[in-house]
């Protein structure tokens, strides 16, 4: 989400450090060229290192920014497409949260971001302007967890808007565990394992390749039908060699997997 965009440059930073506190504030500008005039952004992390083995950190981030639409909603010339607009800045706030627990192996967050004055490209794949404010939550769990020779990775994650003209799946997670160990005299050091991931079914957003925009559509829902890859990852001196099969599940149960709508994923490679 474009809350503060590379373009910024930071003129002033604060940092403050006490005991396993730490505080960092950092406010952005642009004023050199006349789209991104006057573009600005505040940011503020929070940071408590515990150091426990139970509750490792908290962290906490807010900020607010202003900044200018996409240039390619602003100017577009093509032989499909033409138009000049003239719209406000985007003015975007947020509240970031998380905290992390056993030797900051388990992660759980809670982010909100309000946007103000969005702009998003509509059914007919045209920039317009929502003069109105949209909310957007997640709140999520992660997990790197490594017993012995065993690595389990996880993320799911619950997601929210409030008006339609942002679009999120509601729900989402992926999976991955693995088996790493030496072979051959420790020769050869290998991971097998294998990953699945879905998000609930959602219409998603249509692609223009004319203008390579995200639009609004309502002919495709895409998700709601899981993906299981499977992968071997071997390192023989300095050279790494990856084997792997995605979808795999496709061959045997059917179904088809969209990355989003109207472009159908590849078969099980």
């Amino acid at each position: 989400m474009k809350s503060s965009p590379d373009y910024l440059s930071p003129f002033v930073t604060l940092r403050i450090s006490s005991g396993g506190l730490s505080l960092v504030s950092t406010i952005s500008t642009v004023t050199s060229d006349d789209v991104n005039d006057g573009d600005f952004s505040v940011n503020a992390i929070a940071n408590f290192d515990l150091g426990n083995a139970l509750i490792s950190s908290l962290q906490l981030t807010t900020g607010i920014s202003e900044v200018a639409p996409e240039a390619t909603s602003l100017f577009y010339s093509s032989n499909h497409f033409k138009w000049r607009n003239v719209f406000k800045k985007e003015e975007y706030t947020w509240v970031k949260s998380s905290a992390t627990f056993f030797n900051n192996r388990v992660r759980l967050y809670s982010n909100f971001y309000q946007l103000k004055s969005p702009v998003y490209f509509n059914g007919l794949a045209l920039p317009a302007q929502f003069n109105a404010s949209v909310a957007v939550m997640e709140s999520g769990f992660q997990c790197d967890w490594i017993l012995r020779k065993w690595r389990v990775l996880s993320n799911v994650r619950y997601s929210g808007s409030s008006k339609s003209v942002i679009r999120v799946p509601e729900f989402g997670y992926y999976l991955r565990l693995s088996f790493r160990d030496r072979f051959f005299k420790k020769a050869l050091l290998a991971e097998f394992g294998s990953s699945v991931y879905s998000f609930s079914d959602w219409s998603g957003y249509g692609f223009m390749p004319a203008t390579g925009a995200m639009y609004l559509q309502q002919n495709q829902n895409v998700g709601g039908a899981p993906s299981l890859d499977v992968f071997i990852n071997a390192d023989i001196g300095r050279a790494t060699l990856t084997f792997l099969m995605q979808r795999v599940n496709d061959r045997f149960f059917g179904g088809e997997n969209y990355i989003l709508a109207g472009y159908p994923a590849p078969q099980d490679i």
